[in-house]
């Protein structure tokens, strides 16, 4: 009499088992699947610099440009996605330093300015 309940345990815990391996596969299925989203697509994105300032460099990913005189001229550079860091000095002071987010074949606008005293 004890041989039915042990076996219908036994086929219980073996249908639970079977269900929650495939509920643990497609769970993990979509973590890779979320991964490979996000890292598809372009690896650089457009900048594009307003300088509102004379003799200044600005430097950013890696990249420094000298402004003497080209006000209305926006810089326009292609930066690797991800976070990046805007740095705006004049003679080795830093007037500007800004973070922002490149995201894959996208564009992003910054104005390198300096805030005036009202």
């Amino acid at each position: 009499m004890l041989v039915p309940p042990i076996a219908g345990s036994l086929a219980a815990w073996s249908a639970l088992s079977r269900t929650l391996t495939g509920v643990a596969g497609l769970v993990s299925g979509f973590v890779v699947l979320g991964f490979v989203v996000q890292g598809a697509g372009p690896a650089t994105g457009v900048v594009v610099i307003h300088v509102t300032e004379r003799d200044v460099d600005i430097s950013v990913g890696g990249v420094t440009r000298h402004v003497e005189d080209s006000l209305g001229v926006p810089l326009i550079l292609e930066l690797p996605r991800g976070r990046q860091t805007l740095v705006m000095s004049r003679r080795g002071v830093v007037l500007q330093r800004e973070d922002f987010v490149v995201k894959g074949d996208d564009s992003v606008v910054v104005t390198a300015w300096v805030a005036r005293a009202p």
